[in-house]
């Protein structure tokens, strides 16, 4: 297997341009009112892993990132004399609308370009802000924390080395689709994922040597369907999911090779080709999507479902 340390070679070499920031539906207005919002370390942690860290992630090598590390913006953004509603006020103030215009970070921009606009839930955002807010995201003893804490859930090397793999492999297929967004709407970004995204998954698996595969129970390309094995695991997923349980990634053990699985789980950007018709994805595109795939089983989600599974086969060492 090759170090670990390559993935960042591998981001370098599938990544031409980068964004910057998240985007949410609440006003400023609305969040300039919330003075109090309560701390909740714990859910702020997992929506920072799940929704920020894809692209904000101070762990990648500096050329390899996607957009400026979450500790940046905090930086930038922090002032010893505002209150916490007044800095949740001025994330969501380009949150809401990402332009260049109202960018505080020129240089990131420029570097990076500015991402599309999605649609975080309100509440989300309000967490995820707080706890920047609260905390020093710069800090060696931060850093310690979050390093533990991956950890604990990363206890055995392969289910780590896997999850490496599938995190880089997301890195690339996610920095591709938001390059189509950007270009050319969401009609482009279907058009990337009809054409471009199973290939550069299979690229993925040559560069990384590994095999990777994206599985669904609800398929829109027939070629990710989930086998009966990977059915069962995402079936469990979703119960653990319902009763309100996180949900961690697992191994399989055979006789010359690891099988990592690593949930998929959707947020605002998805829901514009996988949400609801008529709600989140605008009708044109529903008439597209049947165009490429008249058997589509991939619509009705909303944030924070399971899509599927990462599936990374590596040999044993």
């Amino acid at each position: 297997m090759k170090p670990i340390s390559f993935i960042s070679i591998v981001l370098l070499f599938f990544m031409s341009t980068s964004l910057t920031s998240c985007s949410d539906t609440a006003t400023v207005e609305e969040l300039s009112s919330e003075e109090s919002i309560p701390a909740d370390d714990e859910n702020a942690l997992a929506l920072i892993d799940s929704k920020c860290f894809l692209c904000h992630n101070s762990n990648l090598d500096a050329d390899a990132r996607l957009a400026p590390p979450l500790s940046e913006i905090r930086t930038l953004y922090y002032r010893d004399d505002m209150s916490r509603g007044e800095f949740i006020a001025s994330i969501a103030n380009f949150v809401k609308e990402p332009t260049k215009e109202i960018a505080l970070m020129s240089d990131a921009v420029s570097k990076y370009g500015v991402m599309p606009k999605q649609h975080y839930e309100t509440a989300d955002l309000q967490i995820i802000a707080g706890y920047m807010y609260d905390n020093d995201l710069s800090s060696d003893a931060w850093y310690t924390m979050w390093n533990s804490r991956q950890a604990k859930t990363t206890d055995s090397d392969y289910l780590k080395q896997g999850k490496e793999i599938a995190l880089a492999t997301k890195s690339v297929l996610g920095q591709n689709l938001m390059q189509a967004l950007q270009k050319e709407g969401v009609m482009n970004a279907l058009e990337f994922c009809t054409v471009r995204a199973i290939p550069l998954t299979d690229s993925m698996s040559v560069v990384l040597n590994a095999k990777v595969k994206r599985v669904s129970d609800k398929p829109r390309n027939p070629m990710n369907a989930a086998s009966k094995e990977e059915l069962e695991i995402m079936n469990r997923y979703n119960v653990q999911m319902k009763n309100k349980k996180t949900i961690q990634p697992e191994i399989k053990t055979y006789d010359d090779y690891v099988v990592g699985y690593y949930p998929i789980e959707t947020n605002s950007m998805c829901l514009q080709c996988h949400g609801k018709v008529g709600k989140d994805v605008a009708l044109q595109t529903d008439k597209m999507i049947k165009k490429y795939y008249p058997n589509d089983k991939a619509t009705g989600y909303a944030s924070n479902e399971l899509r599927g599974l990462f599936v990374v086969e590596m040999q044993k060492r």
